[in-house]
């Protein structure tokens, strides 16, 4: 069972007295039983670019570089903080000059996320969103700077969400 997680276990039961009491329970993932119904899964990610969009048409060109000094931050569908599979925290990520536009998102639990960024440097804007293909337009809505939701699945890793920005 190599890089999967178990789900949340809710194994408690309230007892005369009105205490809830919780029972651990081992398993031997090679035996074969059919009395427990467990959840796996496996980690996903979200990374891509986040580029100088020179000509100002949405798409990524083959002269157009990564940008640094802009904030990527992650959050949950309804816009909340996110918490990774060991429950810490998913930082924002601060791109500087050696990230080369490149950032990444790891370790995350399967589900619905938006990808958001800020702190653009003074005097850019963010470029048309979906322009083209998805591999080389830009994903996050230029008034907002939030991508739509994006659904993981156990396992995936979409390396396709990114972000123009171009001088106003």
């Amino acid at each position: 069972a190599d890089g999967l997680d178990f789900t949340q276990l809710k194994a408690s039961k309230s007892t005369s007295s009105g205490y809830t009491t919780t029972k651990s329970i081992s398993f031997n993932l090679n035996a074969d039983s059919s009395v427990y119904d467990l959840g796996l899964f496996l980690p996903c990610s979200i990374s891509n670019y986040i580029w100088n969009d020179l000509d100002a048409d949405g798409r990524q060109d083959g002269n157009e570089s990564g940008v640094e000094s802009i904030t990527v931050s992650l959050t949950d569908a309804g816009g909340l903080a996110v918490t990774d599979m060991s429950g810490a925290t998913v930082s924002a990520i601060d791109l500087t000059n050696t990230d080369n536009g490149l950032y990444s998102f790891v370790n995350l639990k399967p589900g619905g996320y938006k990808v958001v960024i800020s702190n653009l440097p003074t005097g850019y804007i963010i470029t048309s969103q979906d322009a083209s293909s998805d591999t080389i337009d830009s994903d996050v809505d230029s008034s907002t700077g939030i991508t739509d939701t994006v659904n993981l699945s156990s396992g995936e890793n979409d390396d396709s969400v990114d972000a123009g920005i171009h001088a106003a």
